[in-house]
């Protein structure tokens, strides 16, 4: 398991931030049930996403980038 930042849980409006978004969008991308969406992780009702997972799904979707 990897330490520091990069595992750090982020709550909704900082992994918005991150991506630019409205923390409204990743809410409406889960209610709509969207598949491509960052993964999330759950603490007690609490929704989280790791920092590491959110940057690796923003790697995934980079245009132009020859895949590993």
């Amino acid at each position: 398991m990897s330490s520091g930042t990069e595992d750090k849980l982020l709550t909704r409006r900082q992994a918005a931030e991150v991506l630019g978004f409205q923390p409204q969008t990743l809410a409406r991308w889960k209610w709509e049930g969207r598949e491509d969406r960052p993964p999330e992780v759950r603490v007690g009702r609490a929704v989280r996403y790791r920092a590491s997972a959110l940057y690796r799904w923003i790697a995934e979707r980079e245009i132009g980038r020859a895949h590993v």
